[in-house]
């Protein structure tokens, strides 16, 4: 039997970490069903917003206890830590805000 490579292994409990997050991002309201959000960005990953969904229907006793504004886990289930091995930290997802503004040349005296 092959085992898997501790890459493949890295990048599943990534994935799977943020699934979590943004599963208990959408139930606590930080994140629509959608995916769209005022505060993070899962716009280029909507593949983890259809399993989010899927995870906060079939196991929701995995999602982590996150901080009110969602930025931060305060606490992971025991259950998920055994599929982690430690606690695991989601990327930055922040919206990014740009402004513009329009300065014109308005009257110049010489």
């Amino acid at each position: 039997m092959v085992q898997p490579s501790k890459k493949l292994i890295e990048n599943s409990k990534v994935k799977l970490g943020e699934v979590l997050v943004c599963a208990a991002r959408i139930r606590d309201k930080q994140v629509d069903i959608t995916g769209s959000s005022k505060s993070f960005d899962y716009e280029e990953d909507i593949r983890i917003v259809e399993e989010a969904k899927r995870f906060l229907k079939e196991y929701p006793k995995l999602l982590p206890t996150l901080s009110k504004d969602g930025e931060i886990v305060i606490e992971w289930p025991s259950e998920s830590l055994r599929y982690f091995g430690d606690n695991y930290i989601p990327k930055d997802r922040p919206i990014q805000f740009i402004v513009a503004v329009n300065r014109g040349l308005g009257e110049r005296i010489f």
